[in-house]
């Protein structure tokens, strides 16, 4: 339940809560916050613009793993931008599907994908 909260999760209060499952300031009897679930509820404080760089850096910190990195990327590419507004100007997601260092785990997209992929991001954010 905590995932489905965590997806849908908008006003101050909700985002509060999970800002505190992360921390830990916040418990729920029974429920053990592990790795992929941190990364859950990271993903949605970025899309919901409630925490930034430093934040994913220092998850990145604690579970550098391919799939941290995958977690990371996605997280960066979740996060509300000035690009969403009116015009698609060079973004996080930009360095997602450009930037050849990022390793051979990503998705990579080929430029029509790209531009398709960037319009229906910011569509949903």
């Amino acid at each position: 339940y905590v995932r489905a909260f965590a997806a849908v999760a908008t006003s101050p209060g909700d985002l509060a809560l999970l800002s505190g499952l992360l921390s830990g300031t916040e418990t729920i009897d029974g429920l053990a916050v592990d790795t992929d679930l941190r990364w859950a509820l990271l993903h949605r404080l970025a899309s919901r613009g409630a925490v930034g760089d430093a934040e994913i850096d220092a998850e990145l910190s604690a579970d550098a793993t391919d799939a941290g990195e995958r977690h990371a990327a996605g997280c960066r590419a979740a996060q509300r931008l000035p690009c969403c507004q009116k015009n698609h100007a060079p973004t996080r997601h930009s360095r997602l599907t450009r930037d050849q260092n990022l390793g051979r785990n990503f998705i990579k997209f080929n430029r029509q994908d790209a531009s398709s992929a960037k319009t229906q991001t910011c569509r949903y954010l």
